[in-house]
């Protein structure tokens, strides 16, 4: 398959007003909450000019920033509220389905975790772009951490706006393209197993099969066959805790280590 849809400049700028004027669930608050989105967007841009220009790394916590923030004047307007209603349009749209392998996604915000396509850390610029914003599940937002899966990072790097839906030759990505033009898939689950298999109909396609869905599929196979396995992790993800905290540490700590295990085991499998 080689020809696909993605979206128009008109398109993305339609995309980009609808989230600006929806960006927040009391509407009396909005205007405050323009500003603020607006004024963390700033920062992660002077971050980016700043890095760009030889000053080098600065600021890392822009994100967990926006998490904690209160608002010293109206203390509704929160970064938690801000972002579970980012959260709450971006899972509706995407059919309460992960981003990338397309399984449910759990009532539980941190097992449904905020996914930056292209990642904050290294494309601080793009930190607070709504394009850039997605849903995913635990596993994929873990498994893909901060990988770029493209030959073009470099080029996107090197700019400050956001680039264009045709610029994403090589690689997925779920705000621009639609899913079905570019994987396929069935899931096939019983009592006590369940197993997804993806295939790629396209360069972007495979290359998330590659890099992420085929992983994804045999993690789902191994753990959904050991219940005792399934329900500690389960318990885990279900864990609350505040971003930059020690629990969050801890909890991401155990987490590399049991993917560094698993992805050792799943290689042979």
């Amino acid at each position: 398959m080689s020809q696909f849809k993605t979206l128009t400049t008109v398109e993305v700028r339609t995309l980009r007003k609808h989230y600006s004027t929806h960006c927040f669930g009391n509407t009396a608050y909005l205007t405050e909450v323009q500003d603020y989105i607006q004024s963390m967007a700033q920062q992660a841009l002077t971050e980016y000019v700043s890095r760009r220009s030889g000053g080098g790394i600065t600021n890392t916590t822009l994100w967990q920033d926006f998490y904690t923030y209160v608002s010293p004047t109206n203390p509704k307007v929160t970064g938690v509220a801000i972002r579970e209603h980012i959260r709450a349009i971006l899972e509706k749209e995407q059919h309460y389905q992960c981003c990338y392998c397309r399984r449910p996604l759990l009532n539980d915000a941190h097992a449904k975790p905020i996914e930056h396509v292209l990642p904050h850390s290294i494309f601080v610029q793009h930190t607070f772009d709504i394009l850039n914003l997605s849903i995913a599940c635990v596993d994929c937002n873990r498994r893909k951490t901060d990988n770029i899966w493209t030959l073009k990072a470099g080029k996107f790097m090197r700019t400050r706006h956001y680039p264009a839906a045709s610029a994403f030759t090589d690689m997925y990505h779920p705000r621009i393209h639609r899913y079905d033009d570019h994987v396929t898939f069935f899931r096939v689950q019983s009592n006590t197993h369940c197993i997804s298999i993806y295939t790629g109909l396209t360069a972007q396609g495979k290359n998330l099969c590659k890099n992420l869905l085929t992983h994804i599929s045999k993690l789902e196979l191994f753990v959904s066959a050991n219940s005792e396995l399934k329900h500690h992790m389960a318990m885990i993800n279900e864990q609350d805790f505040r971003p930059g905290s020690d629990a969050e540490i801890a909890i991401k700590a155990f987490k590399r280590a049991f993917q560094d295990a698993t992805d050792i085991i799943l290689e042979h499998v």
